[in-house]
């Protein structure tokens, strides 16, 4: 009886800790913003993915230099610090790449898809961002590109 008391109590406490971690870490980070994008374009249609390594990846449509909107990408660590900066991963062709989806497979590819509506067609790339130095610049888009825009 005695060991078990002793083990409620030692559990409760694991507990009473585990509370307090969460209590104090978890709002800490849902309150920090980390903006990827400036005020000068509009970016929109964001998808993020996660892969094994806890890297975040981004796919966004933003009209930042050109006329037409591109699809963009960004990697980010686990604690929000930018690992490849946005570069743009769609050729330049005066039409609209808009609401782009993004997933990583289990050897840390990642599968863009995107709506290119210059011709009203679903486009597709494959990319290895590891492929890149993920010193925080802007990554050289051939480099890392794995399955070049396809329809």
């Amino acid at each position: 009886m005695f060991l078990n008391k002793k083990r409620r109590c030692l559990n409760l406490s694991f507990a009473l800790i585990n509370a307090i971690i969460i209590a104090c870490v978890i709002p800490a980070l849902a309150e920090s913003e980390i903006p990827l994008t400036d005020n000068t374009s509009q970016a929109e249609y964001p998808d993020v993915a996660v892969d094994s390594n806890g890297n975040i990846h981004v796919a966004y449509s933003d009209d930042v230099d050109s006329d037409s909107r591109e699809i963009w990408y960004t990697m980010l660590d686990s604690s929000g610090k930018k690992l490849i900066e946005n570069t743009r991963i769609t050729d330049d062709d005066n039409a609209h790449s808009v609401r782009p989806s993004i997933c990583v497979d289990s050897n840390n590819k990642v599968h863009i898809v995107w709506q290119d509506q210059g011709g009203d067609a679903i486009t597709y790339t494959k990319l290895n961002p590891y492929a890149d130095d993920r010193n925080g610049d802007v990554a050289v888009s051939e480099t890392i590109t794995i399955v070049d825009e396809s329809t």
